[in-house]
């Protein structure tokens, strides 16, 4: 069993803080709706303190599921789960998704919230205007990456708690097939960037110029002295004035 917890309980690890870390960008979001007057001042303490509490509650989860595991169980499987914490890890996924849920959804609520504050606007100042449109702006560039994280994490989440609902002692001959089937984890690593990639206009054009896409090559010189750039934009403005004319 020892060996078995060693090689899942670092994936296992890294699923919890995931999950951990998107209740912390969702926190940090909440504090920037709530503060936008004075958030611009925000030093860098609240992004320490909230990286330091998803360390901590990972940590803390990943202790939680092995607490009362059987060392001496033994597993055709990898997993940390054992005949004695199938229970707890249950309630633990539980919360988990109730987590994920709560995230997505406070996501709607400030992106709805900055946007009727905006509307409600009147004589404010410049940085109280520029804190609530750039609320709304990472609120919605948000958005897709957080439905990635949901639909990728919560069948994982609750196919558990259904699969010890009926087999509550952990048959190995089907709990494998049935983990296997609905873990859709490694799919996020495949699926962000192609959301990214989508929504990100900055990252797109990073990545063409990375791959030599809008690429300006060397002309060679003119005999008249002009380069061609002159040349191209004397060209664009006499084209201008004919179609004007």
């Amino acid at each position: 069993m020892s060996v078995s917890v060693f090689l899942r309980g670092q994936m296992v690890l890294t699923m919890y803080g995931q999950i951990w870390a998107l209740a912390a960008m969702a926190i940090e979001r909440c504090i920037a709706t709530a503060t936008y007057r004075t958030y611009e001042k925000t030093n860098k303490l609240l992004g320490i303190l909230l990286t330091l509490a998803e360390w901590i509650l990972s940590i803390f989860w990943l202790y939680l599921a092995i607490r009362y595991t059987d060392w001496s169980e033994m597993k055709v499987y990898a997993t940390v789960t054992s005949r004695t914490t199938n229970t707890i890890f249950s309630n633990l996924m539980i919360a988990l998704a109730t987590v994920e849920g709560l995230a997505l959804v406070s996501f709607y609520g400030m992106l709805s919230y900055n946007k009727r504050r905006k509307a409600r606007l009147g004589a404010c100042c410049l940085t109280e205007k520029y804190q609530i449109d750039e609320n709304i702006r990472a609120t919605r560039l948000m958005i897709p990456m957080v439905w990635t994280h949901f639909v990728c994490f919560m069948p994982t989440f609750i196919a558990f708690p259904i699969y010890t609902a009926i087999y509550p002692s952990l048959d190995p001959r089907t709990y494998p097939v049935f983990l296997e089937t609905f873990n859709l984890v490694p799919f996020y690593s495949v699926a962000l960037p192609l959301v990214l990639f989508w929504r990100h206009k900055v990252l797109r054009r990073t990545l063409l110029h990375a791959l030599d896409f809008h690429r300006v090559f060397p002309t060679a010189p003119r005999d008249d002295g002009k380069t061609h750039g002159q040349v191209q934009h004397f060209e664009i403005l006499q084209q201008m004035w004919s179609m004007k004319r």
